[in-house]
C-alpha cells in the first residue's frame, strides 16, 4: 500500500513577543534563564524591548562568574515578613526602577488573584 507524504511548503514564523508576522527567513535569538536555553523569534523592535527589560531587571545586580549553580536545599528560604521587608525597603530606595515597578505589578496582581 503506497504511503502519502505531506510536505510542507510555506511555514509563518511569529514574534515570541508580540504575536506579528514574520519574514521567513528570520533567524532564531538565543536566551538563556534558570539554566535552561531558549530560542526565541524576534523581530528588530521585539528584540530590542526584550533586551532592553532583561538590561533593567539585572540593572545592579551582582554578577555571579566561575560557579556552578546552587542545588535547592531545605530550610533555606526566608519568611513571608522578612521577603516583604527586603522588597519594601529596596521599593523605597529605587522607586524610578523598572524592576521595582514590574515587582509592584506582580505583587499586586498576586493578591488580587491569591494564588
Amino acid at each position: 500500500m503506497a504511503r502519502r507524504v505531506q510536505i510542507i511548503e510555506k511555514a509563518e514564523i511569529f514574534d515570541d513577543f508580540d504575536g506579528a508576522l514574520l519574514d521567513p527567513e528570520t533567524r532564531s535569538q538565543r536566551y538563556q534563564l534558570n539554566g535552561k536555553t531558549y530560542d526565541l523569534y524576534l523581530s528588530a523592535a521585539s528584540k530590542a524591548t526584550v533586551d532592553a527589560f532583561i538590561a533593567d531587571l539585572v540593572d545592579g545586580a551582582e554578577e555571579v562568574k566561575g560557579q556552578r549553580q546552587a542545588r535547592a536545599t531545605k530550610g533555606t528560604s526566608l519568611g513571608v515578613d522578612e521577603k516583604k521587608r527586603r522588597v519594601e525597603a529596596y521599593n523605597t530606595a529605587n522607586p524610578d526602577n523598572t524592576y521595582t515597578r514590574y515587582t509592584a505589578h506582580v505583587q499586586s496582581w498576586w493578591a488580587a488573584n491569591g494564588r
